[in-house]
């Protein structure tokens, strides 16, 4: 997709940028892609939510409202998983597949900012005594979204809120959006750039191309805004603005 100022093709420049989702997103929410581990019974519990990441992004995929989590308990040892009985609470609520099988699902209910909180006790079938009980939460987020400056040789450098141009020069990006409730690619979100009130169609392309005219004037300021939407959950969308400054 591109959006051009006026009829010129022009050479791609960006200055002020730094920082990073990527690096924090390493650092704090990749933790949580650790399983849970025992090592008194030998079992590792684990989680993962169904919504998008980038393929990029090494972390933990963090559920959102409306999200399917799936859990897991994994024998570390030779032990037959047929003699115990697994036992799977939600917030203190029997979970709503709860079978007694190692394996559990539920769709999230709680927003942003919230946790679910997850029991598991294990028992032996013949005894009904529990063997083990083992507590632990999932975060809850909102879908978050971020735009990238691509520069030659395939890297990537986020806008700041603020940024600066030079004139006479063209602008490419690509957003990165997290946490949608989807399974698939970016693509199948629909987006929609807007610079200076210049919209552009709703389509399923995460990149934008801006071209700055030569009169353009220092100190000129464009304000760029990116609406990214969940075709299948309308209540699911990110708004993002930034500012950019000729100099």
């Amino acid at each position: 997709m591109s959006i051009k100022i006026k009829s010129y093709f022009l050479i791609f420049a960006l200055i002020a940028l730094a920082g990073g989702f990527f690096s924090i997103a390493k650092g704090q929410i990749g933790l949580l892609s650790q399983p849970i581990s025992d090592n008194a019974i030998d079992f590792s519990v684990d989680w993962s939510a169904q919504t998008y990441v980038p393929p990029e992004y090494d972390g933990k995929a963090i559920p959102t409202y409306g999200s399917k989590i799936t859990l897991s308990a994994t024998s570390l040892s030779l032990i037959n998983e047929n003699d115990y009985e697994y036992n799977w609470m939600i917030d203190l609520a029997s979970a709503p597949n709860n079978n007694g099988k190692p394996l559990a699902d539920f769709i999230v209910t709680k927003t942003a900012g919230n946790k679910h909180i997850i029991y598991l006790t294990i028992s032996d079938k013949k005894t009904r005594d529990i063997l083990k009980e083992i507590y632990f939460s999932i975060p809850i987020t909102s879908p978050k979204n971020f735009v990238y400056a691509k520069l030659p040789g395939g890297h990537l450098y986020p806008l700041n809120i603020e940024n600066k141009a030079s004139i006479n020069t063209q602008l490419d990006l690509t957003a990165k959006p997290f946490f949608f409730n989807k399974t698939d690619r970016d693509q199948t979100l629909i987006f929609q750039w807007t610079l200076n009130n210049q919209k552009a169609q709703w389509s399923e392309s995460n990149d934008l191309s801006i071209a700055f005219p030569e009169e353009a004037s220092a100190g000129y300021q464009y304000i760029l805004n990116l609406t990214i939407k969940n075709p299948s959950d309308l209540f699911q969308f990110t708004e993002n603005n930034y500012k950019i400054v000729m100099k």
